[in-house]
């Protein structure tokens, strides 16, 4: 090879591989939306699912299940047929994350979860059976509530043993 063509070639290999090293080819980070606790206030969450000793409950009714919290510890929502409001409790807030490209990204949040005293209303939903009794099943499964999880538009409420008891999408 001309010893002039070698002069101009190496100064253009060298820039080449500089450029490389520095400059990353790709999308090296994971471009999740990540799960922060605070998606738990935006929204009301509807019940997807409640399970009783292992035992998924359907409910009869289409009637929606909602529960709203605030950012100040106060729970509102629907049992299906009467209102409730109350309190709550978190503690103990965590990240869960899932391996990425690279590295880990984020993909819920959650923590420990209890809830205080829960007033309802007194309606009686005459239109069928099942409702009241479902209703009281809620209500139920919400005193055994122990933590959560948030999983992407997921809200899922376990008890002590780690069992679901709730599951609840945004609305």
């Amino acid at each position: 090879m001309d010893q002039r063509k070698l002069v101009w070639l190496i100064p253009i290999i060298v820039v080449t591989v500089v450029i490389v090293y520095m400059y990353p080819f790709g999308d090296t980070e994971v471009q999740e939306e990540p799960v922060q606790i605070d998606l738990l206030f935006k929204s009301n969450w509807v019940l997807q699912s409640l399970m009783i000793d292992s035992q998924e409950i359907t409910f009869s009714e289409p009637r929606k299940v909602t529960i709203l919290f605030d950012e100040n510890g106060e729970v509102e929502g629907s049992g299906g047929c009467n209102t409730f409001f109350g309190e709550y409790q978190i503690s103990g807030e965590y990240q869960m994350k899932s391996p990425g490209i690279e590295g880990e990204g984020i993909i819920g949040a959650g923590g420990s979860l209890s809830f205080g005293v829960i007033a309802t209303t007194e309606m009686a939903c005459i239109e069928s059976e099942d409702i009241m009794e479902q209703e009281a099943q809620f209500y139920s499964a919400l005193n055994k509530v122990s933590s959560f999880q948030l999983i992407f538009s997921s809200l899922i409420l376990s008890s002590q043993d780690e069992q679901t008891i709730l599951r609840l999408r945004l609305a």
